[in-house]
């Protein structure tokens, strides 16, 4: 699974997975960062800033918070560097290049999930 997590401005992501994942934030460049947030099996509790995050699990993962402002993708697909994941339009609220989209979220930066 691949979720995609876009938001505007900071906030506390609850997330509820069933194995230990970690979510990663986009980097300018379109890579994460060297350090990602391990999580847990079960519930989660993330302050994140604005930004743009993935999750890659094996297992459907929940992702809620208390703003209004969060959009949510995901997708049993295995990562394909010419794939369509996510929408594109979600990130141009976030000044968000689709290319850098393309770079975080297909094959040549997605680890396997955990």
């Amino acid at each position: 699974m691949r979720t995609a997590i876009f938001t505007s401005q900071s906030t506390t992501l609850f997330i509820v997975t069933r194995e230990n994942a970690s979510l990663e934030q986009m980097g300018p460049d379109g890579r994460p960062p060297a350090d990602p947030i391990r999580l847990g099996t079960g519930d989660n509790k993330v302050p994140v800033g604005p930004g743009v995050f993935r999750i890659l699990s094996k297992n459907p993962v929940s992702v809620t918070t208390d703003v209004a402002d969060l959009h949510v993708f995901s997708t049993p697909r295995v990562a394909n560097k010419d794939d369509d994941f996510p929408d594109v339009a979600a990130g141009r609220s976030l000044g968000v290049s689709s290319d850098a989209l393309r770079a975080f979220f297909g094959a040549r930066n997605a680890p396997a999930p955990q």
